[in-house]
C-alpha cells in the first residue's frame, strides 16, 4: 500500500468526546489528537484528589494496601508536581500549596478508610471483581476513507454477577456535588462504557455500577461536658460515631435511636457519603448513542471549525481559562502555552496503543471463570 494511500488509526477516548460536545476551543488545546496541552505544575487538586481515591479503589480490589498504594502515589505525584515548579517557575511551590497537597492526601485517605468501613472488604457485593483498569477500544465506521476511528476508555472495572451468567461496569465516581440519579443515568461517559462493554461482550452485560464516593471528611461529633456524645444531626457515618462511643467507653444501646438515623441517612442517596445505582439501558438506547457518537466522532476527524461555548454557569469545568481568555482578546497565547503548559498525554492512550486485537468472544472463552485480563480490545 502506498503511503498516500494508507491508512491511519485514530484513538478517541469517550472524554475527549464529551469535551468537543462541550466546548470545541477547549478540545482543540488539551485534545492529544490537537494541541495536547497539560499545565504544567501542580496538579489541580479535585484531578488529584479523584486519581488518589482510583488508585487506593484499584489495590484494594487487586489484593493490596490501598493507604499504602495511596501514599506512594501521593508522593510520586508531588515529587513530579514540585520538580515541574521549580523547573517552570524557577523557585519552589508557596507552603501554602503544599500544604493543599498535603490537606487533599489526608482528605483521600479519609475517604478511603470510610469506603470500606462502609462496604467492607468485598465492596462491590453481591458482585465480585473480575479485573480493574481495563483499557479497551472499539471501532467506529465514520465512513472517512483513510481513518480508522477507535473509540478509547478505561473501564475502572468489570465485575461478574453473584450467577455468574452476568457482567457489570463499575465506574467510581468522586463527587463534592449531588447529581440526581435521573441525571447520572444520561451521562454521555455511562452510556458510552455500556456501549463498549457490549460491543465487546455482548448482552451479557447487565449494565454500570455507579460507586459515588463524597469527598468530605465525616465530621467528629462532639463530646458534651457531661460526657455523653452529642446527638446532633451532623455529616458523619454509623462508623465514625460507632468509634467514637468505642473510644470514650459508652453503650451504643443508648444512643441507638441516633445511630438508626444515621444509618438512614447513609441510605438515602440525597445525603449518603456512598451512593449507588445500577445503570441498564435498552437496546434502542444504545443505537441512538451509536448514531449520535459517530455523528460527533466523524465531525472531530473531519477538520472541525474550532470555537468557544460560554455556558451560562461558567466555565468552572475547564483547566485551560486563561488560554481561553487569551483567544478572545487577541492576546499572545504562545506565550502562555510556552510559559505554563507542557505537551502531554494521558494513560488511556498509552495504554490502548499497546494494546494486540482479541476477538472478545475468544477472549472470553479464554478467561471463562477466570476473570477479564487487561489486554482488551475489539479486532
Amino acid at each position: 500500500m502506498s503511503e498516500q494511500n494508507k491508512s491511519i488509526d485514530v484513538f478517541i477516548s469517550v472524554s475527549e468526546v464529551q469535551q468537543f460536545l462541550r466546548c470545541r476551543r477547549m478540545w482543540d488545546f488539551v485534545s492529544h489528537n490537537r494541541q495536547s496541552l497539560v499545565r504544567s505544575g501542580l496538579p489541580t487538586l479535585s484531578l488529584h484528589s479523584g486519581t488518589l481515591v482510583h488508585s487506593a479503589l484499584h489495590a484494594h480490589a487487586q489484593g493490596g494496601d490501598p493507604i499504602a498504594t495511596l501514599k506512594l502515589k501521593a508522593a510520586e505525584a508531588e515529587a513530579k508536581a514540585v520538580a515541574e515548579y521549580q523547573k517552570v517557575v524557577g523557585a519552589s511551590p508557596a507552603s501554602e500549596e503544599l500544604t493543599n497537597l498535603n490537606d487533599a492526601r489526608e482528605l483521600c485517605m479519609s475517604v478511603v478508610r470510610n469506603y470500606f468501613a462502609h462496604w467492607g472488604d468485598k465492596p462491590v457485593a453481591p458482585l465480585e471483581y473480575l479485573k480493574t483498569e481495563i483499557a479497551f477500544r472499539v471501532p467506529v465506521d465514520v465512513n472517512i476513507p483513510g481513518k480508522n476511528v477507535f473509540l478509547i476508555g478505561t473501564f475502572d472495572g468489570i465485575a461478574r454477577s453473584a450467577s455468574g451468567k452476568r457482567l457489570w461496569i463499575v465506574d467510581h465516581k468522586t463527587f463534592t456535588r449531588r447529581t440526581d440519579a435521573r441525571y447520572l443515568i444520561r451521562n454521555f461517559q455511562f452510556v458510552a462504557y455500556v456501549w463498549a462493554a457490549k460491543s465487546l461482550f455482548g448482552d451479557q452485560v447487565a449494565g454500570l455500577l455507579y460507586d459515588g464516593v463524597w469527598m468530605k471528611q465525616p465530621v467528629i461529633p462532639e463530646v458534651l461536658k457531661s460526657g455523653a456524645l452529642s446527638k446532633k444531626a451532623i455529616d458523619t457515618t454509623p462508623a465514625v460515631y460507632l468509634a467514637c462511643l468505642q473510644e470514650l467507653g459508652l453503650n451504643p444501646a443508648d444512643y441507638g435511636e441516633f445511630i438508626s438515623e444515621l444509618t438512614r441517612k447513609q441510605l438515602d442517596p440525597a445525603s449518603s457519603f456512598f451512593v449507588r445505582h445500577e445503570f441498564m439501558y435498552s437496546d434502542g438506547g444504545l443505537r441512538t448513542f451509536e448514531r449520535e457518537v459517530t455523528a460527533a466522532l466523524r465531525d472531530m476527524v473531519n477538520s472541525p471549525s474550532i470555537y468557544a461555548n460560554f455556558r451560562w454557569e461558567g466555565c468552572w469545568d475547564c483547566q485551560i481559562t486563561d488560554l481561553c481568555d487569551a483567544v478572545q482578546l487577541e492576546e499572545d497565547v504562545d506565550f502562555l502555552i510556552k510559559h505554563k503548559y507542557k505537551r502531554d498525554t494521558y494513560d488511556t492512550v498509552k495504554a490502548v496503543k499497546a494494546l494486540q486485537p482479541t476477538q472478545a468472544k475468544e477472549f472470553l472463552d479464554e478467561h471463562a471463570g477466570k476473570g477479564v485480563a487487561t489486554n482488551t480490545a475489539s479486532a
